[in-house]
C-alpha cells in the first residue's frame, strides 16, 4: 500500500516508567534512528547499543521496520476482512511476514499497523494517525485593528513639524553667519592676561642712529686727602706716538701717586726718590734705605733695624731684632680629620616555608630558587630602615599567591615581630614584582618567614 503523508503520518514516542519522555510527528517520510549518538532521533544511554541504529528505514518512500529475533516487541497487524491480530517479533519472523536482510528482518509497515518495542528500560510506541489540522495564528478582532494614520493626532503632529522646521532653520542661520570679532575691553580681562596683552602690543622703539663720535677731553680728577677740591684738569695727548705715550705715562703716574696711598709711601721728608722712580729704573743706583728715607717703614740694615719716623720727626727708635729671627720655620702639613659615615648592613635568613595550598601545584624547589635569588631586594628594604634604628631586627612572615600565569596576585604580611610597618610594606611590594614558573591546575598560596638581623 502506498504511503500518503497527507492522509496518515507516523507518530512515535519514547516512554520510560509510564511517562512520555519524547514524541515525534513525522509529517514527511523520514527514518527513525536510536543509539547513543546525539544525532539519533532518540538518544538512549544503554550499554551495548551502537551509536546509530536505523529502527525504521525508508525504502521507496515507505516505512520498513528493522529488527532481529533478540529484540522484544509486539505489533498489531491487519488481516483479512479488516481483522487485526497482535504478533510478537519472533512470530512475525517465523511466519515469513518479514524478509531477511543479513542479521536483521525487514517488515513493511502500513497505516493500519501499530506496535511496541522494548529497548532496555525504554519503550517505543508507534502508530499512524491522521495529521492534526494546522494551527491558526491568533489574530486580533477587527475592532482592535487600528490604522496609524487614522489614529494620529494631526493638530499636534502639525505643531511638532512646524517647531522642527523653525528650530532647524534658526540653527542653520546662526551657524552659517559670519560674526565680526568682538572687541575685548582691557578692563574686563584678568590682570595677568592683560599684562601679557600689553607687552605684545607695545611698540618697539626704533633702533638708535649712529651719530658721529665727538671727541671730549679726558678729565683726570684728583682728590686731595685734606680737602675734596677738584684739581686742575689736564688733557692727555691723544695720538699714539712714542712721545705721547711717554707723556701719558708721566701724567698717569703723577695722578696715581697723588690720589692714592702711594702719596705717603713714596714722598720722603727730604724729597728723596719715590718708589715709582725706583721701580722704573730712574734711581737704579740708589739703595733701598735711601729710597725709603723719611718714610714710616721698618728698613732692615746690616747690623741694626731702625723704624723711621714720619716726615717731621727728628729721631728714630732702635729695635733689637736678630737676622735669624726674620727667617721662617718649616712647618708640617695640617691634617684634618675625615668624617666617615658608618654603613649599616643587615642579614636575611629565609626559613622553611609552609606547605603550598590552592588548586594548582608547583615544585617547592622552583619557588625556593626564585626566593633565594630575589631576597637581596628584601634586604634593601630592611637596611633602609636600619639606618634610622640600628637595633631593628625581627621576623616578617609573608603569605603570597602565585597565579597560573606565574605572577603574584597578592602579598600580605601575616606576622611582623620587628614592629616596622615600613619594612613589611616594602617587602610586600617587592614580592608582588616577582615572577615564578607557571603552576599547573590553578593558583598556589605559600607562606615564607624572613628573619632580619644587623650584621654589625
Amino acid at each position: 500500500m502506498a504511503q500518503h503523508t497527507d492522509r496518515k503520518i507516523l507518530r512515535i514516542g519514547l516512554i520510560k516508567n509510564g511517562r512520555v519522555v519524547k514524541e515525534h510527528l513525522l509529517h514527511r517520510v523520514a527514518p527513525v534512528t536510536v543509539g547513543t549518538s546525539e544525532k539519533c532521533t532518540f538518544q538512549l544511554s544503554i550499554k551495548g547499543l551502537p551509536p546509530v541504529f536505523p529502527l525504521i528505514k525508508v525504502i521507496n518512500k515507505r516505512y520498513h521496520l528493522q529488527f532481529n529475533t533478540k529484540m522484544d516487541g509486539r505489533l498489531t497487524v491487519g488481516g483479512q476482512n479488516n481483522t487485526t491480530q497482535t504478533l510478537d517479533l519472533k512470530t512475525i519472523a517465523n511466519e515469513g511476514l518479514s524478509k531477511a536482510s543479513g542479521k536483521f528482518q525487514i517488515l513493511e509497515l502500513n497505516d493500519r499497523m501499530r506496535g511496541k518495542l522494548e529497548i532496555g528500560e525504554f519503550n517505543l510506541l508507534f502508530q499512524f494517525i491522521t495529521p492534526p489540522p494546522p494551527r491558526v495564528k491568533p489574530q486580533l478582532p477587527a475592532a482592535y485593528k487600528r490604522n496609524i494614520w487614522k489614529s494620529l493626532d494631526w493638530p499636534f503632529a502639525n505643531i511638532l513639524l512646524c517647531s522642527f522646521i523653525l528650530q532647524s532653520s534658526s540653527l542653520s542661520y546662526l551657524v552659517t553667519r559670519d560674526y565680526p570679532p568682538k572687541e575685548v575691553d582691557i578692563a574686563a580681562v584678568v590682570s595677568r592676561f592683560a599684562e601679557i596683552m600689553q607687552k605684545i602690543e607695545e611698540v618697539k622703539p626704533p633702533p638708535p642712529v649712529d651719530l658721529p663720535e665727538q671727541k671730549k677731553p679726558e678729565k683726570v680728577v684728583e682728590n686731595n686727602e685734606s680737602t675734596d677740591e677738584v684739581i686742575e684738569e689736564k688733557e692727555l695727548p691723544k695720538p699714539d706716538t712714542p712721545e705721547n705715550k711717554a707723556k701719558r705715562r708721566e701724567i698717569l703716574t703723577e695722578k696715581v701717586t697723588q690720589s692714592t696711598a702711594l702719596k705717603y709711601l713714596v714722598s720722603g721728608a727730604g724729597g728723596g726718590t719715590n718708589i715709582v722712580g725706583e721701580l722704573s729704573g730712574e734711581a737704579a743706583r740708589t739703595s733701598i734705605a735711601e729710597a725709603f728715607d723719611g718714610v714710616g717703614l721698618a728698613v732692615a740694615g746690616s747690623d741694626v733695624k731702625r723704624v723711621k719716623g714720619l716726615a717731621g720727626e727728628t729721631s728714630g727708635k732702635t729695635m733689637g731684632i736678630d737676622n735669624s729671627k726674620l727667617k721662617g720655620k718649616r712647618s708640617g702639613k695640617v691634617r684634618s680629620g675625615k668624617k666617615r659615615e658608618k654603613k649599616l648592613k643587615g642579614r636575611i635568613k629565609v626559613s622553611k616555608p609552609s606547605e603550598a595550598i590552592g588548586t594548582g601545584t608547583l615544585s617547592r624547589d622552583k619557588i625556593q630558587r626564585v626566593v633565594q635569588r630575589r631576597s637581596r631586594g628584601l634586604k634593601g628594604c630592611y637596611e633602609a630602615e636600619l639606618k634610622k634604628n640600628n637595633t631593628l631586627q625581627g621576623l616578617v612572615k609573608i603569605r603570597f599567591t602565585i597565579e597560573p600565569s606565574g605572577r603574584v596576585s597578592s602579598s600580605k604580611a601575616i606576622q611582623n615581630t620587628m614592629g616596622s610597618r615600613a619594612v613589611a610594606g616594602c617587602i610586600e611590594k617587592q614580592i608582588k614584582r616577582w615572577r615564578f614558573a607557571k603552576p599547573s591546575g590553578g593558583s598556589v598560596t605559600i607562606t615564607y618567614p624572613f628573619v632580619f638581623t644587623p650584621s654589625n
